[in-house]
């Protein structure tokens, strides 16, 4: 006599469920650790040296999630339920986007030279509005000479608080004035961009007002 046919219990993990569910845990632990790295060197809670090397272990890590979320959903495909699916792609999306992120930084990381525009408007015109989109721009400024064409500003950073300082030069141009901007960061030997991101932000604000 035959023996019937074992039956899959279809609600039992199965080894891939469990690849899904580490691979989410680690993603999860992967953004606490980024976002604290850089919030925890904002507020002063350790050195912005040991953020970065929080950051760095949490691309890692984040890199480590996405490798394994990916095998559970290679393992889940076919018989998997559409929560472990779910649970794997999560795990896959945040592991990646947290890896990918300060890869960008990295790819893009530069020396800004300085940016430049040039108005029609006098130099005191000129000055005038330079000053009103600094302000609104949220800088804190710590000198502005009207007689000298210049502005020297403060801005933070919003994640890990760097302070970066800005200096705004006015001059005359034929026709009107020549506006030099200059933004570096206190701290580093790049700026991830962060810089040419103020200026042109600011040089658009000059031009609508």
């Amino acid at each position: 006599m035959s023996n019937p046919p074992m039956k899959v219990d279809a609600g039992r993990p199965t080894a891939w469920t469990y690849f899904a569910q580490v691979g989410f845990l680690l993603a999860l632990l992967a953004l606490f650790t980024a976002i604290g790295a850089g919030f925890g060197a904002r507020f002063e809670r350790w050195h912005f040296r040991t953020g970065f090397s929080l950051l760095q272990y949490g691309a890692l890590g984040g890199a480590a999630a996405a490798v394994i979320s990916l095998i559970a959903l290679v393992g889940l495909r076919r018989r998997g339920t559409r929560g472990e699916m779910t649970i794997a792609l999560l795990g896959f999306a945040i592991g990646i986007t947290i890896f990918a992120i300060p890869l960008q930084w990295m790819m893009t990381a530069r020396q800004v030279p300085p940016i430049h525009d040039i108005t029609t408007d006098p130099p005191d015109q000129a000055f005038d509005k330079a000053l009103a989109a600094a302000r609104s721009s949220g800088w804190k400024l710590v000198d502005a000479r009207k007689e000298e064409g210049r502005i020297e500003a403060t801005d933070t950073t919003f994640w890990f608080g760097f302070k970066d300082d800005i200096v705004v030069r006015i001059t005359p141009a034929d026709p009107g004035s020549r506006i030099d901007v200059r933004s570096v960061s206190r701290v580093g030997k790049s700026d991830v961009g962060t810089n040419a991101r103020r200026i042109q932000k600011y040089l658009r604000k000059l031009e609508k007002s």
